[in-house]
């Protein structure tokens, strides 16, 4: 079963991001990495070519969109759509390019996946997460699904 994992940017680079560290750690349990940069300059896209040019697991797509259009808040669902249609994967895994998935998780992830009995009855695992907002002192927890078939049933 073979996992996909997507990430959307917009001049993560110039944002400071931790982009570099959050596909890092999806590649620990990917078979794949799609990044699907939609910045107006290619910082983002040559910093992680020069990072990850010895990957072959890493897809960087670079697709320049007008972020001054109205109602561009629409355009960061779009990106990650187009991201998912360029998926192989059975199974995709979304991440934010300022979400890093915790390296003692990471193999559990997999596993998790790879052992799953019950994916004909099932199309979403929703696993828990800690997000940080502002500062190191503040912390919301959800659970979010994440995992999902490549039957293109998303959340």
């Amino acid at each position: 079963m073979l996992i996909s994992s997507y990430t959307t940017s917009r001049n993560a680079i110039e944002l400071n991001y931790p982009i570099r560290e959050s596909v890092k750690s999806l590649l620990k349990f990917s078979d794949e990495v799609i990044v699907f940069d939609t910045s107006e300059t290619t910082h983002t896209v040559d910093e992680l070519t020069k990072c990850f040019k010895l990957e072959p697991k890493v897809k960087i797509i670079h697709e320049p969109w007008d972020w001054t259009v109205k109602n561009f808040g629409v355009l960061d669902g779009q990106s990650k759509a187009q991201a998912r249609n360029l998926c192989k994967g059975h199974i995709l895994w979304q991440n934010d390019s300022d979400e890093i998935v915790h390296e003692q998780h990471q193999d559990l992830i997999r596993t998790t996946i790879l052992n799953y009995k019950n994916w004909n009855n099932y199309s979403l695992i929703g696993l828990p997460v800690v997000e940080f907002w502002g500062s190191s002192g503040k912390a919301r927890v959800d659970v979010n699904g994440q995992a999902l078939l490549a039957d293109r049933i998303f959340y």
